[in-house]
């Protein structure tokens, strides 16, 4: 109402305008990557997902990573915070190495799903602990136990494979131990098509 009565008047009517433009903006992209999830799931009915996935359950081993935590304003925007962690890091380490083969993914901090203002931890394998620096840290992380399911496709598609995952998680009597973790071995940085990206889901679960 206050925004209102200071446009009405002319009392910075266009910055407001433009900041309230932003904001429908944001809420359209988080509107249309909550259909597009509602819509994989709409296409799976009377699909079963175990034709199009499978879960493993493999060892994750001791990594030693650097990790950046943050609040990014939404899934469009976990592309630059990542590449924005790399640059900040390897300022400070120029000399500094990712394990090969490379081994890089986010967990989710928030305690339900977000779409909007999410918490989330990115952390990248390497070779050897380096120098701190602003919110970069480093930390070894522990060998652990994971449910593995791959997913091929683009991002709005992920909800089948978490659907999937958790439902087998379910039928096998296991429960996550940890934050569910999102690897990303192929994805906009070296395919074109979406169709090409490859996305792991790791559920830690009790060894």
């Amino acid at each position: 109402i206050e925004e209102v009565a200071r446009a009405a008047s002319g009392s910075g009517a266009r910055d407001i305008l433009l900041k309230r433009r932003a904001d429908l903006i944001d809420e359209w992209n988080a509107a249309g990557a909550r259909l597009a999830r509602i819509d994989a799931i709409l296409r799976s009915e009377g699909e079963e997902l175990s034709m199009r996935y499978q879960a493993i359950v493999k060892e994750i081993p001791e990594y030693t990573v650097y990790y950046k935590r943050g609040v990014v304003p939404s899934y469009q925007d976990l592309g630059a915070f990542i590449v924005g962690s790399a640059e900040e890091c390897r300022a400070a380490n120029p000399d500094l190495r990712c394990v090969e083969p490379d081994y890089c993914f986010v967990t989710y901090l928030d305690p339900e799903h977000k779409e909007k203002d999410i918490r989330i931890e990115y952390a990248q394998a390497v070779k050897r602990a380096g120098v701190p620096v602003g919110d970069i840290g480093f930390r070894v992380l522990p060998a652990a136990k994971v449910v593995s399911v791959v997913h091929k496709g683009p991002y709005e598609d992920l909800g089948e494979a978490y659907a999937f995952a958790l439902q087998w998680l379910s039928d096998n009597g296991l429960k996550p131990a940890d934050n569910i973790r999102e690897q990303y071995i192929d994805g906009v940085w070296n395919r074109d098509d979406p169709k090409q990206y490859l996305t792991e889901i790791q559920i830690p679960v009790e060894a």
